[in-house]
């Protein structure tokens, strides 16, 4: 993929959310070691989309977004050249605490979890 995101969005039930500074995509584990009598074998594991965090600023002046009601979202991460990531089946695990920095906007660090992703 492209070295520069050009923009992170989340839509769910018909609503955009774009207000995103830092989006950190997850490991995925590919295969597991299975241990055997003189080797190590391997095998192929269900792809899970665990763990995508997001930093999430809190508007100054518009109401905050609810992450609880995220439920069978999209995500879609664009990169340069018309190059996209989308994750689908998107549901929030995680909500944490506000983030202020001096002379900076107020953050919230969010984590999602995704069906599948394409492309893979």
């Amino acid at each position: 993929m492209g070295k520069f995101v050009s923009r992170c969005t989340l839509t769910v039930d018909n609503e955009e959310i774009d207000d995103f500074t830092e989006i950190t995509e997850p490991e995925v584990e590919q295969t597991k070691p299975v241990p055997l009598m003189h080797k190590t074998g391997h095998m192929a594991v269900t792809r899970r989309y665990q763990g995508i965090k997001v930093k999430y600023v809190i508007p100054e002046d518009a109401p905050e977004f609810d992450f609880s009601k995220v439920a069978d979202g999209t995500l879609t991460i664009s990169y340069g050249a018309g190059m996209r990531r989308v994750y689908s089946g998107v549901y929030c695990t995680k909500i944490g605490g506000e983030t202020y920095k001096d002379g900076s906007e107020t953050v919230r660090d969010i984590e999602l979890s995704a069906e599948d992703r394409n492309p893979a």
